[in-house]
């Protein structure tokens, strides 16, 4: 008996340890697995921040270009608004000015206007006067022939 029960307990260790071989081959496998499902997901966290640091940086360089292009054109709109009040002014200024020059001209008109109708009246007393006195002349040289 001690021969068998020798035997079943060298039979007993060596399944002991074939049980504890598969366990640590188990376990093995097991932390072989996790470490490359761990080393997986780290490879993919690093292609997800190099992806989220390559668009950070170009929208950093976008923000950067269209900050530039707002600059650009506030600097146009202070010109053109600049101009355009300088325009304004000449604008006004000129109108200021043609409008006293009309104002001007149509006194000067006036004035004209009044001058030739005296010189019509004058004219049509002298044209009058004229033909009188050739109706005079002429009855003159009537009486002396």
């Amino acid at each position: 008996m001690t021969s068998e029960r020798d035997t079943a307990v060298t039979q007993g260790k060596a399944r002991l340890q074939e049980a504890q071989d598969l366990r640590r081959e188990v376990l093995h496998i097991e932390r072989e697995k996790v470490e490359g499902e761990v080393e997986r997901l780290r490879g993919h966290l690093v292609q997800v921040e190099e992806g989220y640091t390559v668009e950070l940086m170009e929208g950093e360089e976008r923000e950067k270009e269209l900050r530039k292009g707002v600059a650009q054109l506030e600097d146009q709109l202070r010109v053109a608004t600049h101009t355009s009040s300088e325009v304004s002014e000449n604008a006004s200024q000129a109108s200021t000015q043609l409008t006293a020059a009309l104002e001007t001209a149509a006194s000067q008109r006036d004035k004209l206007s009044d001058q030739l109708a005296n010189c019509q009246v004058i004219l049509r007393t002298r044209n009058m006067e004229l033909r009188n006195l050739q109706l005079a002349l002429e009855g003159f040289q009537r009486q002396k022939k």
